[in-house]
């Protein structure tokens, strides 16, 4: 049972220790915008928790010990139990060097730098605590000793039969000292108390742990403190997992049944839907907060024949109506539905309603292509938890954003995960049922068809199959002399002749059998997809009526959490004056930009774009013969068959054969073959073509498969790609794409020599259509300006100025002059170009705040320009010496993360760091994304509100005309042939002027290029 989807007096049932303490005061949920730095940890630490560790060293030379692969490593001492049972037990992974002794002697755990984390989050939620009721906090690992880190295999040398071994440490520990709750951090210390799973899945779950004397003891699953360090986002994250450890204890997990309405019939789905709708209408509120979401038989909003199955409101705390709408075990006649859909339609679109969703871009998807009118969502509470905490990654599904917001309803989704796995297996035996069945009717066919034949006919069969390896030598001679014969007065085929024509009708590839006698399975349409229609119709309706329950609550805690940051933010203007002049309410840029774009992002993804299928095809035959070519070459060349695509034989052929210096490693200390290895290899032997040869088979396959394999599979249903757009991927509000990724298409792909194919032409606009690729010019660049204030930055984007020229000519220290780049810019012969080049990555380097080394191999890695450390730092240094506001602006954001530990764009966006002080690296980590993200996400912000409008305006000419797709700063649309006389005031209007409207304070025009053309990689005509 899992107990965050139980009532508290379950809970009390199931851990009675935890009862004890269920009328303590609960401590209130802090957020971690200024963790305590580790010097301040240390002063409070001994006032807030007590370290209990055994100095004895009882468990050297113990036969836990003995044949230990780690056994003489730097250990801690396990935890001695203390007088006073109960508290809290907090199991790590291992413990690092800075926590572990030899022999363990005054070793104390959770000592390093990096563990001062959780120590200065625990003195944060304890000081909050009641005085004098305050749990004994234990430390503890799951592995005592220290492991040593393998840096071939970039891993620690642990492995499950380690922890199997020291996990009884901890687990006398808890027989003894009985805690009241555990706090599991990382899949090792989940293996020590033996629970399965994931830590993805298993984050913020509370897990049952019996004792050897039969006691239950809840446990909160929490990321390790790697996986912390790695992503600083999943702080909040973690603060979370450690305030549910103790909610337990004292026993506040509890929250309030649920009123949940499912009806299933017609009178009463209709007559539930009147009264929401006259409860909206009687409502004193001026806009009514309602949750909306839908079921579905499938992923794909796009394909018209998958239904909606059930849909459900959430108008008020803890109360939801569920019903089936388009449910095969509701069966209700179009006119039914029609009636459903009308009596939903009026409480989506009424007036006073204000709509809620969470992911509503793939709802509001599936209404609309399904002909039902719905506005687009008011608020979706995953883009708002986004905008509250932006580097959650992977932490913003309904169910993550559940399990912190409101612990108490967290996996509600359990019993219909169990559900449904039991009746997907019952549906994959029925269909290996049938499909057994039908395959014994095929081979009775076949043995029918081959005792009907004549020998002749068989020999000529059997010596082509025995040829092809079908079938063996022995068998042939059996099936040769196949016949029937008389036995109790029946004509039967001997078992002989019949094990060998079993084993022919298994090894026969379906070319070889005659189609006539192959019998398909009869498989029924309910039992060929799996959907959330195969669970039985009460589940799905509770789960569905959750979903928008949850979906409600979140609203609330998200609007007032938006409330107290713009109090606090008022409260900073105040105190900090200029330095915070220009903070704007954290809310602001969610209504305006993020939620206005997912509206034409959902829009878009609907349409999708148009594929040359044809010319895909077309292609593949080309890479097809081109990568037989060069497979042949390769193997020509070496005197040996082998596969390229196999890792095992490129290291024998390239270490062991070939002699080639190992350059690098995998996790698993194999030796590397990856795209940098082999480029590496391949410019220190220029003569070996193999190398070339193997990196430019990569590439073909690739593409062939990545690519065009996977355009053609998806674009299957109607010709189309339609790519989900991701609004929550990244922590500077940039999107992504998946399903397929649209935005790493490259333009070309170059097959070696003057061949190349262009991979954008692919990408077609509708039929009558031409298409447009708006691109906007130097878009983070120009951000910079705005950001830096920088004179010649300025300058020379509003004199129109190539910024890679003038870059490249004060780089140079007086060997070029701007005028000698600009003339030869575009000849790839001479100094110039590649002078502009590094310019190039330098501009762009800045905003990264890349270091010397870095932009070295930068310059290396992407176009073979070779420069020495104090080469790339010079540049780095005369980047600065150019355009001194750059200078200004990178140290005094660095400074204001380093005070504030967050930064802030114009439009009121945060990039926040609540893990800033625990290691010099960490914190020099901090300065570049601090530097990168204002300029990236103001960047986004404003392409993104430039295709806002643009979509907008497309379509009010209701002509079909709209936006495509976007990738980065470009915009791709299409409008009908000539349709368009006056478009390049248009957008100017649109992206220039509206631009300049939108943001004051930026001081250079915001300029951008425009072409159109047949197709994606063809936009060569001019927009006058």
């Amino acid at each position: 049972m899992i107990l965050t989807a139980t009532r508290c007096s379950q809970v009390r049932g199931m851990y009675p220790k935890v009862a004890a303490h269920r009328n303590r005061r609960c401590p209130a949920m802090i957020t971690t915008q200024s963790l305590a730095a580790p010097q301040r940890v240390k002063e409070v630490r001994i006032q807030t928790w007590t370290l209990i560790s055994d100095k004895r060293r009882f468990f050297m030379n113990s036969s836990l010990c003995s044949g230990c692969p780690l056994e003489g490593r730097p250990c801690v001492t396990p935890n001695r139990a203390g007088e006073q049972k109960g508290g809290l037990y907090i199991l790590g992974g291992f413990p690092d060097a800075r926590s572990a002794t030899e022999n363990g002697k005054g070793s104390v755990p959770f000592m390093g730098q990096r563990s001062n984390l959780i120590r200065s989050i625990m003195n944060k939620l304890y000081m909050r605590l009641p005085a004098g009721d305050k749990p004994t906090c234990y430390y503890g690992y799951a592995c005592c000793c220290n492991p040593s880190y393998n840096r071939e295999t970039k891993r620690y040398d642990i492995s499950a039969d380690i922890i199997s071994r020291c996990a009884n440490y901890a687990r006398d520990f808890i027989d003894l000292q009985q805690p009241d709750v555990i706090l599991a951090m990382g899949v090792d210390a989940y293996r020590a108390l033996n629970i399965k799973g994931v830590v993805s899945a298993k984050r913020g779950t509370l897990e049952p742990f019996t004792d050897k004397n039969g006691r239950t003891v809840p446990v909160v699953c929490a990321y390790d403190l790697s996986t912390i360090v790695k992503n600083h986002g999943l702080v909040n994250v973690f603060v979370s997992d450690c305030q549910k450890a103790l909610d337990v204890y004292y026993g506040t997990r509890n929250h309030t049944e649920p009123i949940v309405h499912c009806p299933v019939t017609v009178p009463e789905i209709l007559a539930k839907l009147k009264n929401l709708e006259e409860g909206i209408n009687r409502s004193q509120q001026e806009a009514v907060p309602v949750a909306f979401d839908t079921e579905t038989t499938s992923l794909l909003p796009h394909v018209l024949e998958d239904r909606i199955i059930v849909m459900s409101f959430s108008w008020a705390k803890n109360k939801g109506l569920a019903f089936p709408f388009d449910h095969r075990k509701a069966p209700f006649t179009a006119d039914e539905r029609k009636a459903i859909q009308e009596a939903a339609e009026r409480i989506l679109n009424h007036p006073k309603v204000k709509l809620l969703m969470a992911n509503g871009s793939f709802d509001m998807r599936y209404l609309w292509g399904r002909g039902i009118t719905c506005p687009p969502q008011y608020w979706d509470v995953i883009l708002a938890e986004h905008t509250l905490d932006e580097a959650k990654q992977g932490e913003y599904s309904l169910k993550d954003i559940t399990r912190d917001r409101l612990p108490g309803y967290a996996n509600y989704e359990e019993e219909l995960k169990k559900i449904r796995e039991v009746a997907w297996k019952d549906k994959d035996v029925e269909v290996r049922k049938l499909e057994d069945e039908a395959k014994e009717k095929t081979r009775q066919n076949l043995l029918e068809w081959w005792v009907g034949l004549d020998t002749a006919t068989r020999i000529e069969l059997l010596a082509k199959w025995a040829a092809a390896k079908y079938i063996t030598v022995k068998d042939t001679a059996f099936l040769a002399e196949v016949k029937r014969v008389k036995r109790k007065g029946e004509l039967v085929i001997p078992k002989k002749y019949l094990d060998s024509l079993s084993r022919m009708a298994k090894r026969l590839p379906d070319t070889e059998i005659p189609q006539e006698i192959v019998v398909e399975p009869d498989i029924p349409e309910e039992l060929k997809f799996k959907s959330y229609e195969d669970i039985d119709l009460d589940t799905i309706l509770r789960y569905a009526a959750m979903d928008v329950i949850t979906t409600r609550m979140i609203y609330d805690i998200q609007l007032e959490e938006m409330r107290k940051s713009d109090i606090q933010d008022q409260l900073n203007r105040r105190k900090y004056g200029k330095e915070m002049s220009m903070l704007r309410p954290v809310g602001e840029a969610y209504m305006n930009i993020t939620m206005p774009l997912s509206e034409q992002l959902a829009r878009m993804q609907l349409h999708g774009i148009r594929m040359d299928r044809d010319r895909i095809r077309e292609y593949q035959g080309i890479l097809e013969r081109k990568t037989e070519e060069v497979l042949d070459r390769m193997r020509t060349e070496i005197g040996v068959s082998f596969n390229p695509n196999s890792s095992a034989d490129l290291v024998k052929i390239l270490y062991e054969d070939l002699k080639l210096p190992i350059l690098n490693y995998t996790d698993s200390g194999a030796p590397a073959v990856d795209k940098e290895s082999l480029n590496n290899l391949a410019d220190a032997h220029p003569d070996l073509n193999f190398l070339n040869d193997l990196l430019l088979y990569r590439r073909l396959s690739k593409t062939s498969g990545t690519y065009l394999k996977n355009w053609l599979d998806k674009s299957a249903y109607d010709g189309r790609l339609h790519t989900d757009f991701l609004q929550t991927g990244t922590a500077t509000y940039r999107l992504s794409s998946s399903n397929p990724n649209l935005q790493n298409v490259p333009f070309s792909l170059k097959m070696g020599g003057d061949e190349m194919l262009n991979l954008k032409a692919l990408f077609l606009p509708d039929e009558g259509y031409d298409i447009y690729d708006l691109d906007i010019s130097n878009a983070e660049m120009r951000t910079l300006c705005a950001y830096s204030m920088d004179e010649h930055l300025i300058d020379a984007f509003n004199t129109g100025k190539d910024i890679h020229s003038l870059t490249g000519a004060g780089i140079s220290s007086g060997r070029f002059t701007y005028e000698q780049i600009c003339v030869n810019k575009e000849d790839k012969t001479t100094k110039e170009y590649k002078q502009r080049q590094v310019a190039k990555k330098v501009n762009f380097g800045t905003i990264y705040m890349v270091g010397a080394q870095t932009l070295k191999e930068q310059l290396w890695n992407g176009m073979r320009i070779d420069v020495t450390v104090e080469e790339a730092q010079h540049y780095l240094d005369q980047f600065f010496v150019t355009y001194p506001g750059v200078f200004r602006y990178i140290n005094d954001t660095k400074n204001f993360a380093d005070k504030h530990n967050f930064v802030y764009t114009y439009f009121g966006r945060r990039r926040r760091f609540p893990y800033a002080y625990y290691s010099r690296g960490d914190r020099e980590r901090m300065h570049r994304q601090a530097v990168n993200a204002r300029i990236q996400s103001t960047s986004s912000d404003i392409v993104m509100s430039c295709l806002i409008r643009v979509n907008k305006y497309l379509q009010s000419r209701n002509d079909g005309s709209c936006v495509l797709l976007t990738v980065h700063d470009s915009i791709l649309f299409q409008a009908p042939h000539g349709a368009y006389t006056d478009l390049k005031s248009t957008l100017d209007n649109l992206i220039v002027e509206e631009t300049r409207k939108q943001c004051p304070w930026l001081p250079v025009v915001w300029k951008y290029d425009v072409g159109w053309g047949p197709n994606y990689g063809d936009t060569h005509g001019k927009v006058d």
